[in-house]
Order: C-alpha cells, then structure tokens, then sequence
C-alpha cells in the first residue's frame, strides 16, 4: 500500500512538472525572440542595401531616358535619318553613364 501512495503521490506532481517545464521552454523562446530578429535583420541587411543601389542606378538611367526623350523632341528641322541617329547616339550616351556610374562610387 505504501508503493502505491508513492506512486500515486509522483503521479499527482506531473501535471505540475510537466507544466513548468512548457513554461520554462515557452520563457527560454520568448528570450531569445530578440537575438533572433537582431539576425534577421543582419542577414537581409545586404540585400535590401543591394537593391537599394540598383534602384538608384535604375533612377539614373530613367533619367537620362528622360533626357534623351526631352532632346529627341525639338529636332524637326533636320531630316529623319539624321535625327534617328542623334537619338540613338544620346541614347548610347545616357546608357554608359548609366551603366559606368555605379564603379565610380
């Protein structure tokens, strides 16, 4: 009778250990949640900084889009092919810029 007690005495515990030990799992997770998003904000940092600089030079190359369209308009005095030429030729021009800006940084 005494073994029994016993047992049923460890018995009657468990739900009280086991429920502190969740507990003490759930307060270990909730610490850590900091740390956690202190990395994940450290792991996507270079790539938001990545994108961040292709869309300036995206900006920079819709500028000299822009450019090149503003300059494009005006020449109605000189013939078709010769202004096609001085279109594309701007165009190249603003696509270099374009391009090479970001290596001089």
């Amino acid at each position: 009778m005494d073994r029994l007690r016993t047992k049923l005495e460890q018995a009657a515990g468990v739900n009280a250990r086991v429920s502190k030990a969740i507990e003490d799992d759930a307060d270990a997770l909730i610490a850590r949640e900091s740390e956690i998003l202190n990395r994940k904000t450290a792991a996507f940092a270079p790539h938001h900084q990545a994108l961040d600089e292709r869309s300036k030079e995206l900006d920079r190359f819709e500028d000299s889009l822009q450019i090149v369209e503003n300059a494009a308009s005006p020449l109605k005095s000189i013939g078709d092919s010769e202004q096609q030429n001085l279109v594309d030729k701007m165009l190249e021009d603003a696509v270099a810029k374009a391009v090479e800006a970001p290596a001089s940084h």
